[in-house]
């Protein structure tokens, strides 16, 4: 059975805690990214809501983590649907806590 719904949540991370150890990475537990993805009919990807964020994200999906994810996997599969992007950012954008790749992965998972 495939869904048409899907709801990832990923979590903040840290991967440089300090001089010799950025081979070390860890979640961080609390903090993090809520992704809802839905299959459209629509051969594209959108963003239609981000939620959460202090300052202006980019809803375009070229110029967005999570839509630019989803724009690669439709080009790598050759998908003839596309995809609607819902974000529940819970990583302040700048906090070095991999807030930008919390928004790709939740898409993709």
């Amino acid at each position: 059975m495939s869904r048409s719904r899907v709801t990832a949540f990923a979590p903040a991370s840290v991967g440089n805690a300090g001089v010799g150890f950025d081979i070390l990475g860890h979640t961080i537990a609390g903090p993090g990214d809520r992704v809802t993805v839905t299959r459209i009919a629509e051969p594209l990807v959108r963003i239609s809501a981000i939620r959460g964020a202090v300052q202006a994200l980019p809803l375009e999906p070229e110029r967005n983590t999570a839509g630019a994810a989803l724009l690669a996997l439709r080009r790598a599969l050759d998908l003839r649907f596309g995809f609607d992007i819902e974000i529940d950012k819970g990583i302040a954008f700048g906090s070095g806590m991999g807030g930008s790749a919390a928004s790709a992965v939740g898409a993709l998972v």
